[in-house]
């Protein structure tokens, strides 16, 4: 639908209800089963939902306020004529440390993305890189820092700081080999052709 027809996040989002409809007749389920199943269902977004929401109304205030006009001159400021590997590592370090405070990846990119456009395009970083570099920065340490990672040790009946001691080195491992592939990406101008 949004290729062939243009649909947006309205007719994407009427979908759900004739779906759900041929669900509950597909699964034979009675009306008040399929408002406690919907009720389940709901329950499990409302805590990422208001994560995004929280994030928007953040980035809402830094937009409108000129706030993240400021942010920019200012991170520009003092990257500039820095070489790409170094401000790449910055960007990637900020974006990882930024991980443990917001573990929500899409109430993240909400706050950060517009800062890291511009940021890429005044410094000549090109936007697939920038978003490669957010992309990584904010995946991995999900499966380290306490947000991602002490809820799945709870559910599997594992100590956090034991996981912490063995999970560092693969996954510190693998932050650098992240970083690496960020240098690469960017020296071969990684993006559409």
């Amino acid at each position: 639908g949004s290729l062939q027809w243009k649909w947006g996040m309205p007719e994407i989002a009427a979908i759900y209800f004739p779906v759900t409809i041929i669900g509950v007749i597909l699964f034979r389920l009675n009306p008040s089963e399929a408002c406690a199943e919907f009720g389940k269902g709901m329950a499990g977004t409302i805590a990422p939902t208001m994560v995004i929401g929280f994030s928007r109304a953040v980035s809402v205030l830094l937009t409108e306020g000129n706030i993240t006009d400021t942010i920019i001159n200012a991170v520009t400021s003092l990257l500039e004529g820095k070489s790409p590997v170094i401000t790449l590592l910055i960007i990637y370090a900020f974006v990882t440390l930024f991980n443990f405070f917001v573990s929500s990846g899409s109430g993240k990119a909400v706050m950060m993305m517009p800062i890291l456009s511009p940021l890429g395009q005044i410094l000549g970083i090109n936007q697939q890189v920038m978003v490669l570099t957010y992309q990584l920065g904010d995946g991995l340490t999900n499966y380290l820092w306490p947000a991602g990672a002490a809820v799945a040790c709870a559910l599997c009946g594992m100590d956090f700081g034991k996981w912490f001691r063995f999970a560092i080195k693969s996954i510190g491992t693998m932050m650098v080999a992240a970083y690496i592939l960020i240098i690469v990406a960017n020296a071969i101008n990684y993006g559409p052709f």
